[in-house]
């Protein structure tokens, strides 16, 4: 006879099963995972003392006026972890006075570290039962608000004198009771992590590079000099001022795609098919001859790969390095993925 409590019985029945579910447990793989939306403590105080003028000068967050960043709703999500970027931005940048002292400064990083904290909140919240479909796109955009606030603080201090009090800040971090997130950690660290972060949840959430989010957060990975194994006051720095427009401002949910990605996609095309064109490099071959002899081989061969199209009207010119001892080869693709002209 089983025993009423059907656990105890699958127990006695398959004693595996049992230890199996005793260690497991019936929870989601990983701990963090939230079944409730809840933001972070403070959260909801610091996001209520925006203006709303803050949020409508702000091309991202425009439409967030005049209370969608108080809402409790995932999908305003974006809004509210932006209220806390441009609340952080608002902070004057006193680069005088030492940390200790410095509250303008103490208050920003906190802002800075709480604006992580709240797109965490979204980024491992999980409903019950079936997730929604939209989930994945304000996770990004929620993330990527996050991420913005920390770029700039990281822009900001990167660019304060080096025998200033707070120029420290950029590779030591601040401390644990000022800014938590923030805590014995490089800033641009921490804005690289963010942006990785931000690409993470989009391709777990099967989102195409070629979101408009995606592609942004892409963009600022690069910009920020995340690929870059350097550290202080790198270079990036000026192609963080040059793209500020593109990096920071696209609003989300746009139908731009920056250029540059599309170049990326179709240099990714070339770069695996060139093993094709190794039969027309000649071994030792130098010179305008050897260059005039690969084109002639290579170039009725390249004409025959088709790129991913375009939404933008225009050519696109990639070049294609067949051999490294002669000059690349230019291709011009137009918008339809088709190569329209083959030189060096």
């Amino acid at each position: 006879m089983l025993s009423s409590n059907p656990m105890r019985a699958l127990c006695l029945l398959l004693p595996p099963v049992c230890v199996l579910t005793v260690v497991l447990g019936t929870t989601p793989a990983g701990a963090q995972v939230r079944r409730a939306l809840v933001e972070p403590p403070d959260a909801k105080k610091e996001v209520a003392k925006v203006k709303v003028d803050l949020l409508k000068a702000d091309p991202g967050l425009a439409s967030c006026a005049p209370k969608r960043h108080q809402t409790q709703d995932g999908v305003d999500w974006m809004c509210k972890v932006g209220a806390l970027r441009v609340a952080a931005n608002a902070e004057v940048l006193d680069v005088e006075t030492p940390l200790d002292k410095n509250k303008p400064l103490q208050r920003r990083a906190r802002l800075v570290s709480l604006a992580l904290d709240t797109a965490d909140a979204l980024a491992f919240f999980q409903p019950q039962g079936s997730s929604l479909e939209d989930l994945p796109k304000w996770k990004v955009a929620s993330q990527g608000e996050a991420c913005r606030a920390a770029q700039d603080l990281f822009a900001a201090i990167a660019q304060v004198p080096e025998n200033k009090p707070v120029a420290g800040l950029l590779l030591d971090g601040f401390s644990e009771k000022d800014a938590p997130r923030l805590a014995g950690r490089g800033l641009k660290e921490v804005t690289c992590t963010c942006h990785e972060r931000t690409l993470s949840l989009g391709r777990s959430g099967m989102l195409s590079d070629r979101d408009e989010a995606m592609a942004r957060a892409q963009r600022a990975f690069y910009a920020v000099g995340c690929n870059l194994k350097t550290t202080g006051r790198e270079s990036s720095l000026v192609t963080i001022k040059k793209d500020k427009t593109e990096v920071d401002l696209t609003p989300v949910g746009g139908k731009t795609r920056p250029a540059d990605l599309d170049r990326e996609d179709a240099t990714r095309v070339a770069e695996r098919r060139k093993v094709e064109l190794n039969m027309c490099v000649e071994s030792n071959a130098r010179g305008p001859t050897a260059v005039e002899k690969m084109v002639r081989c290579a170039c009725p061969l390249m004409e025959r790969w088709r790129f991913p199209k375009r939404e933008v009207e225009g050519t696109l010119s990639i070049q294609v390095v067949v051999a490294e001892k002669l000059a690349p080869v230019t291709l011009d693709i137009n918008n339809k993925g088709v190569v329209e002209k083959c030189a060096p």
